[in-house]
């Protein structure tokens, strides 16, 4: 399970850095050497939200009844951030 989690984390750790570094083109022109400077970057970042999904369905099958609510929780919370 701590390997799991710990696997989710660094999923959310790519998806805030990623919009961290987008941030700083919220009033600015993006140039294509930009768009090329965020593809070196941040490759593949449209998997992580399937990453996300396996390593989460695998915690939500293994966590205790009680704290299933919480993972849930911990999923919509993700996806809200993913698709903001």
């Amino acid at each position: 399970m701590k390997e799991l989690v710990r696997k989710r984390g660094n999923i959310k750790h790519k998806v805030t850095s990623f919009k961290v570094y987008l941030s700083k083109f919220v009033d600015k022109e993006i140039s294509d050497a930009d768009i090329s400077i965020i593809r070196l970057k941040f490759p593949n970042f449209s998997d992580t939200l399937q990453e996300f999904e396996v390593i989460q369905s695998e915690i939500e099958l293994i966590v205790e009844q009680s704290n299933l609510e919480e993972q849930y929780d911990q999923r919509l919370e993700f996806e809200e951030e993913y698709y903001s």
